[in-house]
């Protein structure tokens, strides 16, 4: 055992580079592989990772500097893999979510996905048999990896976000919507109600609440986008500055108009109780951009508000 760590700690000169290329090879195969690994198998893949690197430290071809080099390497070019091609799996299935919504007392008469902006997790349209429309999204490790990824970007894209950790687990995410939700509904916001939240297999979670029916601003043409109340969706606006809670994601698809032209905020994910003035201030800034189709009126409310 002492000779194997004074191989690791002081390895005999060895002419390789960096990064270690088997750490790396191996790194990108768990990575690009995971997707299709159960649980348990995507564990022992980075037990093979690491006995890999452990093996390179060992014979004395590898620092541990390369080892972790390569590693990273390997998984920055496996997600890089599965960014380009697709991940195969890690969205539930139409029979998934409708089997995790009827164990919840919900009785499902269907489910398919939904072709809209949902970003984070998968959408999903339920019919009742009752006749009641939902929207359902859930939340795997799949989305709450691309949340991780997503508030990396922000980071990088404004100035002074104050965004917070990505969260623990799929689970503390749709709970965290569910609960801004409420809170912002009980405020008087314009907001889906919500149904139920209840998980689902693979460790996703799901989150259901009612259906509206309308567009987002982005579904709007320009000429449907003037004939909008924009008063109306700058007080949904006030009412959230009000109970100071911060939407932070108040883009035009995350504002929906519906047949009545009664606008609707929608998506909670992002949003914050008890926000600083520069949080509410973003609100503001982010509504001024979703209204770009009418910059005239929102220049005009918007010296108002």
């Amino acid at each position: 055992m002492t000779f194997a760590v004074s191989q690791i700690l002081n390895p005999a000169p060895r002419a390789t580079d960096f990064p270690a290329v088997n750490a790396a090879v191996a790194a990108a195969l768990a990575t690009a592989a995971r997707p299709m690994l159960r649980q348990n198998w995507r564990r022992r893949s980075w037990y093979a990772v690491a006995l890999v690197g452990f093996a390179q430290m060992y014979l004395g071809t590898a620092y541990l500097s390369d080892v972790i080099g390569g590693v990273a390497l390997g998984v920055a070019v496996g997600a890089g893999v599965l960014l380009a091609l697709g991940a195969p799996g890690g969205n539930l299935s139409a029979a998934a979510v409708e089997h995790a919504l009827s164990a919840a007392g919900i009785d499902v008469s269907e489910a398919h996905r939904a072709s809209v902006d949902a970003r984070g997790s998968a959408p999903f349209f339920v019919r009742t048999l009752d006749g009641q429309e939902l929207f359902a999204k859930a939340v795997g490790k799949e989305q709450r990896n691309a949340d991780l990824l997503f508030k990396v970007s922000r980071l990088m894209l404004f100035r002074e976000l104050e965004d917070e950790v990505p969260y623990v687990s799929p689970k503390q995410q749709i709970e965290h919507e569910a609960l801004l939700s409420l809170l912002a509904e009980r405020a008087g916001v314009r907001t889906p109600p919500l149904v139920v939240t209840t998980g689902a297999p693979d460790g996703a979670t799901l989150l259901a609440m009612k259906r509206i029916s309308g567009r987002g601003l982005d579904d709007l043409a320009e000429g449907d986008a003037q004939g909008i109340p924009l008063d109306r969706i700058w007080e949904q606006v006030s009412i959230l500055r009000s109970a100071r809670m911060a939407h932070r994601d108040l883009r035009q698809a995350n504002v929906l108009v519906d047949n009545t032209g009664a606008p609707w905020l929608i998506d909670f994910g992002f949003a914050e109780i008890g926000a600083s003035e520069h949080r509410l201030n973003q609100d503001v800034a982010e509504m001024l951009k979703a209204a770009k189709a009418l910059e005239e009126g929102a220049v005009r409310m918007y010296n108002q508000f």
